[in-house]
């Protein structure tokens, strides 16, 4: 129901593994230290353990975001404990699993899925008993935000190592359900208490933006520490600008840069989308309003 990349069984699109090896030397050679994959889903991808094996060759530390299951419809299965074991002999150092609830009903509810919860908890367990880090990404919406702590509780009983709470996109499929979704100001404000509370109490939780109080301002890191690179080769400056449309000063759109025609570490240097991007955050960051201290988001929300 939520998912920002409008990611279904039927989505194909992978980026070439000689793309990405580019991609990797050109994070090196611009100083990177750290490469997240994610999706869709990126144990589908089918030559993952090498692009594990070549990130870490360069020294990057490598993060996957992982929904846990892979597959086919009707077919889906966790991810192996032997296909685990390649990707932490290759060099993988952790994975970040989504998990939108505690309960299998209220998680198949949101994920579109049937009987897919167990398969997450296993796939879990396997990357804990290969030693990969796990943890646990929760967006609280209408549907799961009184769950906070219940998933805290399943985190714990399974040993992970963090869980973060990240407010809400409405990008893709979650502007489209967005009314289904959304949590009102009331109860963003009711999530917020409740997670402060929480971590005051000690426990191992991220809250993410924009789910800080105002007086927890974090600074934008997109595109002068962040990149973001879609499945179709197309280089942003975080994935909160793949909805985000630039104009010159006679109204030509302003296309983002795409690695499949030019190397990124020119597109870092001189993409116009990117400088426009850099306008943005400069622009947006000098203006923080409540809990909405994302310069990308405080933009949508005024001119979307």
């Amino acid at each position: 129901m939520h998912c920002s990349s409008n990611s279904c069984y039927k989505s194909e699109a992978i980026l070439d593994f000689d793309i990405i090896k580019e991609v990797i030397e050109d994070i090196e050679y611009l100083g990177g230290k750290r490469l997240c994959l994610s999706g869709g889903e990126p144990f589908l991808h089918p030559e993952i353990i090498d692009i594990i094996g070549y990130a870490t060759s360069k020294e990057l530390f490598l993060d996957i975001y992982s929904s846990g299951i892979i597959g086919t419809p009707g077919r889906e299965k966790a991810i192996s404990k032997e296909l685990l074991y390649e990707c932490k002999k290759n060099g993988l150092r952790r994975i970040i699993f989504n998990l939108q609830s505690q309960n299998p009903e209220t998680y198949d509810s949101i994920m579109h899925t049937k009987n897919n919860f167990p398969l997450v908890i296993e796939s879990i367990k396997n990357s804990q008993m290969c030693g990969i880090e796990t943890e646990i990404h929760f967006v609280p919406m209408k549907q799961n935000y009184k769950e906070i702590k219940d998933v805290i509780k399943l985190a714990k009983d399974l040993k992970v190592n963090q869980v973060s709470f990240l407010k809400l996109v409405t990008h893709g499929r979650a502007k489209e359900n967005k009314t289904q979704i959304e949590l009102s100001e009331q109860e963003t404000i009711h999530v917020q208490k409740e997670l402060y509370k929480i971590k005051k109490d000690g426990s191992n939780i991220r809250i993410g933006l924009p789910l800080l109080f105002p007086e927890k301002q974090n600074m934008c890191h997109a595109v002068k520490e962040k990149i973001y690179i879609k499945f179709d080769g197309s280089v942003f400056g975080c994935e909160a600008f793949k909805y985000i449309k630039f104009f010159d000063d006679i109204n030509n759109e302003i296309l983002p840069d795409n690695v499949y025609s030019k190397r990124l570490r020119e597109i870092y240097c001189s993409s116009p989308f990117l400088l426009k991007s850099k306008e943005l955050i400069k622009k947006y960051s000098c203006d923080i309003s409540n809990c909405e201290n994302c310069p990308v988001q405080k933009y949508m929300k005024e001119t979307l």
